[in-house]
């Protein structure tokens, strides 16, 4: 019999007391066999993970974003387990890479259905990503919404963050390498990653693949603050690839050795460089099918 670990972030974007009073009685009517932890305090899913989720459970399922779905994989002993996601979070970039259901209801149907995909997870600095590692603009992103509150939740407070900085945020010099390629260039931003979509919906790594075992590589020099307004057009839309401060790349290993500039793993603030990354040869049982 199934028995599912429902790790929950009550801090997560979208996450308030009558979700989780809803996903109590879905799997309350389905007969699902199933424990709640939560998550309190910042970065504490991965030691409930790892000291909670053992050989009781069959399934894990995140109720969060990609922070918390970070989290978890972090915490977890091995991937031998399936993961799903019911993305209530920030930006909730992963699940983008899937064919999900919007309504609560179908999501949790589709997690019960098992039907699931082997997805490639990254390492940066021994550390296990989900999606991507982001240094730079959406790095200061990160750093800001951390260090700065604001009343604004989810997409609103990330977007009032994204025009705040961009107009004044100031490309660093980086010394960063790709496979064994080095370059050094002032950088309004370093994305390297699987999935497609980050920052809340921009598809910035159009090809970007959760399963084929590369990296894909976004690289944009500097651009003149009123351009950047026209560049984040683009971006939303993945329509990128014409702009001549924009390199494409597929490779197995990035490495940004100097810089002064922010990072983020998987949409949180992951600190400044050296950032060593890389694809694991380990792979997750996620519960979901992609598009």
């Amino acid at each position: 019999m199934n028995h599912y670990f429902v790790l929950i972030n009550p801090a997560a974007g979208s996450v308030t007391d009558k979700l989780v009073k809803k996903i109590r009685s879905i799997l309350h009517e389905r007969e699902v066999s199933f424990e709640i932890y939560f998550t309190t305090e910042k970065s504490n899913g991965k030691a409930i993970v790892a000291h909670q989720f053992n050989e009781r459970f069959t399934h894990l399922i995140v109720v969060g974003g990609d922070g918390t779905l970070n989290e978890a994989i972090n915490g977890m002993h091995d991937f031998s387990k399936p993961v799903g996601l019911l993305p209530y979070g920030t930006g909730n970039d992963y699940i983008k890479n899937f064919k999900t259901s919007k309504t609560l209801n179908n999501r949790i149907s589709e997690i019960l259905r098992n039907d699931m995909t082997e997805v490639s997870v990254g390492i940066c600095n021994d550390r296990y990503f989900i999606n991507g590692i982001g240094a730079g603009f959406d790095g200061q992103i990160s750093f800001n919404m951390k260090n700065e509150k604001i009343w604004l939740k989810g997409h609103a407070a990330y977007y009032f963050h994204v025009l705040k900085i961009l107009g004044f945020y100031k490309e660093q010099k980086v010394t960063f390498s790709i496979d064994d390629e080095e370059f050094q260039q002032e950088s309004l931003l370093i994305l390297a990653g699987l999935g497609t979509t980050y920052g809340g919906g921009f598809k910035i790594l159009p090809h970007g693949s959760v399963t084929k075992g590369n990296l894909a590589v976004c690289t944009i020099k500097k651009v003149h603050p009123l351009k950047r307004f026209f560049l984040v057009n683009k971006l939303k839309f993945g329509k990128h690839e014409s702009i001549n401060a924009v390199k494409f790349h597929s490779c197995k290993t990035v490495t940004i050795s100097q810089g002064v500039i922010q990072g983020q793993m998987d949409g949180e603030l992951f600190g400044m460089p050296p950032f060593k990354i890389s694809i694991s040869s380990e792979r997750v049982k996620f519960l979901g099918l992609l598009k």
